[in-house]
């Protein structure tokens, strides 16, 4: 079973808020690698990883925190693989406005809600949740556990569009007892809307594909995917645009919105997605016979 990528990203901003003075932060990484998976030990001795930051050229005005990351995984024979890297900006949330023009309110507020307006009346297709994760399951090899399955109300077009409702983890808004910003889970859920928009949903092929490389993902100090009273299930809406680069690559790009108070929690610019490597001893038509199947729960 593999971690996820969207788990890599998580680490790297729990590991920073370690480093951080008090206060509310918002986080950008940038040039975000994902070198090699993580590999799951379901034994007794679980799976050893490190993280190491370095400070970066930003890391002295009291206002931005700039630090460079490496996440290694301890493998079997107990050599230490590099799975990931990249770089992450803490932004202090008072000064984030007046120091970042990715994040103008205004700019950012007016782009996203013309964005999902515009989503939403381009998807006139509908997808069912549990037949989306079936048939990923089936044609794509990809298996996604109940926790994983964080997409619903599913609609995409045939031009690499996608839009669905991001369904929280049933935690209250306050969150006392959590403290983390994102879940990888509600993470994960928006990485998978580019499997819809890459297929017209499921109805054309695709290869397996993972993450690879992400240019640069924002997240808001108040995080994502949390439940709002307002809301039964789902306070968050999620709208990705995505393409194929080659038969083996693509990209997208995704916005999230929180539509108790029309904000943007999450803001992905250039997601690459790659198919995943087959093995050397493997003929083509023996690796495309085979079903891969990759567990996430």
């Amino acid at each position: 079973m593999w971690y996820p990528a969207s788990g890599m990203i998580v680490i790297a901003i729990e590991a920073v808020k370690q480093l951080l003075p008090s206060g509310q932060f918002d986080f950008e990484l940038q040039d975000v690698s994902f070198t090699a998976p993580i590999i799951i030990n379901e034994t007794a001795e679980g799976t050893e990883t490190q993280i190491s930051m370095r400070p970066g050229a930003k890391t002295s005005n009291n206002r931005e925190w700039d630090y460079k990351f490496r996440i290694f995984a301890k493998r079997d024979n107990g050599t230490w693989d590099d799975v990931c890297d990249g770089s992450i900006t803490a932004l202090r949330f008072s000064n984030t406005l007046q120091n970042s023009d990715f994040h103008n309110e205004g700019m950012v507020r007016q782009k996203a809600n013309a964005e999902f307006a515009f989503a939403k009346s381009s998807c006139e297709s509908s997808l069912n949740s549990s037949d989306m994760y079936h048939k990923v399951s089936e044609k794509i090899g990809l298996q996604y556990g109940s926790s994983f399955q964080g997409l619903t109300n599913i609609r995409y077009n045939r031009k690499g569009r996608a839009y669905a409702e991001l369904l929280s983890l049933g935690l209250d808004d306050m969150r006392p007892s959590v403290s983390y910003t994102i879940h990888p889970a509600t993470l994960d859920a928006i990485f998978q809307l580019a499997i819809p928009a890459l297929s017209e949903g499921l109805k054309t092929s695709m290869p397996t594909l993972v993450p690879s490389r992400v240019t640069k993902l924002w997240v808001s100090h108040t995080g994502a995917g949390f439940h709002s009273s307002d809301y039964e299930k789902c306070n968050e809406v999620v709208q990705t645009e995505a393409r194929f680069l080659s038969k083996r690559s693509a990209t997208c790009s995704s916005t999230v919105l929180r539509q108790s108070d029309v904000q943007v929690t999450v803001k992905i610019e250039e997601l690459e997605l790659a198919q995943v490597a087959r093995k050397d001893n493997e003929s083509t038509e023996e690796s495309e016979a085979r079903v891969i199947c990759h567990e996430l729960e």
